[in-house]
């Protein structure tokens, strides 16, 4: 009686322990990989791939802010991923004069895969996003978020260091990155492609909010392709609960056989 109660004490030590540790991970601040990590450029694969190029999007589909986004998964299956946010400021639609632009499925330039991307129903502007003026967001599911997130934006311009900021939101964390400078490709047309991703290390990200930089304020085009979402990577402070969580019940299995 007295050794089960010795590994009783011990598990309920081991299962302090734990607590704390796990504490510490959740409320540890949040650390980024700000380069190519999904699909050919590095760490794992998307488990969520939105290239525009299939189900439910064609050319000419307009995209209402507060629109359900859908991609495909490892298995081709249709799936959602969060919600479409944004703001054009500035841009009327021709059709009507009076409404704000939407954003619109297009193939009228060249892209980083398939024929269409994502741009707006503005064909005074060739149906592109302005630098500088045009921002939108992408709120995930809450319940789970993403641990890893890109996309690649096409410039008909060089953009400079800093001239692009991804805002990335969690559950209790915002951080901001600057991207610009560095060339990921460059098209067949002479459009300018960079990537923008990050990896959450310690908390899943719930929302992302492309914006632009008081620098980049020139009336250059883009448009967004091959949004990549990753969600199938543990947490650090899950895998931490896990392993640590095993090795306590190992360890009461032994003093209790023992017993």
């Amino acid at each position: 009686m007295r050794k089960i109660y010795k590994s009783k004490i011990y598990f309920l030590i081991i299962l302090a322990v734990l607590v704390m540790m796990n504490r510490a991970y959740a409320n540890a601040i949040p650390i980024y990989k700000l380069n190519n990590f999904i699909g050919p450029h590095g760490i794992g694969s998307p488990t969520v791939t939105i290239d525009f190029d299939q189900v439910p999007y064609q050319v000419g589909k307009i995209l209402s802010s507060g629109v359900t986004m859908f991609g495909h998964n490892l298995n081709g299956d249709v799936v959602s991923i969060g919600q479409l946010n944004y703001d054009i400021p500035g841009c009327i639609d021709n059709l009507s004069n009076t409404q704000p632009c939407q954003m619109m499925v297009d193939n009228t330039f060249s892209t980083t895969s398939g024929f269409n991307y994502l741009g707006l129903n503005d064909p005074s502007n060739f149906n592109q996003f302005i630098g500088g003026q045009d921002i939108f967001q992408i709120r995930f599911s809450e319940q789970s978020g993403v641990n890893a997130f890109g996309m690649f934006l096409i410039s008909s311009d060089r953009l400079s260091a800093g001239d692009v900021i991804l805002d990335v939101i969690g559950n209790s964390f915002l951080d901001s990155f600057d991207y610009g400078g560095i060339i990921e490709n460059i098209l067949d047309d002479g459009g300018y492609v960079y990537f923008l991703g990050v990896l959450g290390a310690s908390e899943a990200i719930t929302s992302i909010s492309l914006r632009f930089s008081d620098s980049a304020s020139g009336a250059f085009f883009y448009n967004v392709d091959d949004i990549l979402v990753e969600t199938s990577l543990p947490e650090s402070s899950s895998l931490l609960l896990s392993f640590v969580g095993l090795l306590s019940l190992l360890a009461v299995s032994r003093f209790q056989s023992k017993a």
